[in-house]
């Protein structure tokens, strides 16, 4: 249940521009979260400290692309999940295509996750068309914007255009689609000028050369590492990958010295900041500001 404090603030949020409220407000005060045996939890923060840089990156009108590389069950679908609910909630309204791999893995995240997601979040679900009759499994009208949920080929990502796309798991799509859903998706964006908003995310299956880790290399990509539960190192896909600009989230006050210090003193700074925690995130994007 929810308690007075919380709802005094989600009416204080009401209150303020769109373009004022960031995501990780949102997923903090609002999401609601289905779990595999059927029950639900409230997003917890604390379980993905990363998200909130993810949140931000998405929130912030001068990057274009926002791309997640990471291991199943980390959370990537979740956190654009979490913007959709701030632009359902809060708007601006805007148009969205949620790609997948196949129409069967299309069908089967619609059923868990989509109708649990609208109908759970009632100040979402009283923004959709109540007079649409027979609308389609994959695609629901909310505050006057489509919102349609298909599997990547050449007919679902050619002659569409929304100022939302997401494209989920494009290591898994058909090589000719997932190795280039940026063009596809970018150009037909154009028209939508600093709204428009491409998320990618994936888990890496095609190697180094293609799929999330070719977006990841033509981005300025950024590495979150975490201390080891065990014995404290700080561990990370990092250090081994040459790269021009690379930067590590929860030590700003290391960030511009950081390649110009030698390793070892880099390691004991990070080490100082860093928790104790579980899990690997990579993030790209592409903008005027680097996020990760």
């Amino acid at each position: 249940m929810i308690s007075a404090a919380d709802l005094w603030k989600q009416q204080l949020d009401a209150l303020k521009p769109a373009d004022e409220i960031r995501t990780h407000d949102v997923a903090v005060d609002y999401r609601v979260i289905k779990t595999d045996g059927g029950g639900e939890v409230d997003f917890d923060e604390k379980l993905t400290p990363y998200s909130e840089e993810i949140h931000d990156a998405c929130d912030d009108p001068n990057i274009r692309i926002v791309a997640i590389k990471g291991p199943a069950r980390g959370s990537k679908s979740l956190t654009f999940e979490n913007f959709l609910l701030k632009v359902g909630i809060f708007g601006p309204s805007r148009n969205v295509l949620w790609y997948m791999d196949t129409e069967p893995a299309v069908k089967r995240y619609v059923l868990e996750r989509v109708n649990f997601f609208l109908e759970r979040h009632p100040e979402l679900w009283e923004k959709r068309n109540r007079k649409r009759r027979n609308q389609a499994w994959n695609l629901r009208e909310i505050d006057g914007a489509l919102w349609e949920w298909l599997s990547a080929n050449a007919s679902t990502t050619r002659g569409r255009s929304a100022s939302l796309i997401v494209a989920d798991e494009i290591d898994a799509m058909r090589p000719e689609i997932g190795n280039a859903i940026v063009t596809l998706a970018k150009n037909p964006q154009r028209e939508y000028g600093s709204q428009a908003k491409l998320c990618i995310a994936s888990h890496p299956d095609r190697g180094p050369e293609f799929g999330i880790d070719a977006v990841l290399r033509d981005s300025d990509m950024r590495v979150r590492l975490w201390t080891c539960p065990y014995c404290a190192h700080l561990m990370g896909p990092a250090w081994e990958v040459p790269t021009g600009r690379r930067m590590i989230w929860n030590v700003a006050q290391v960030m511009k010295l950081g390649e110009d210090m030698p390793r070892d003193e880099l390691l004991d700074d990070v080490l100082s900041e860093e928790s104790a925690g579980a899990g690997v995130n990579q993030l790209s994007s592409t903008g005027s500001k680097a996020t990760a």
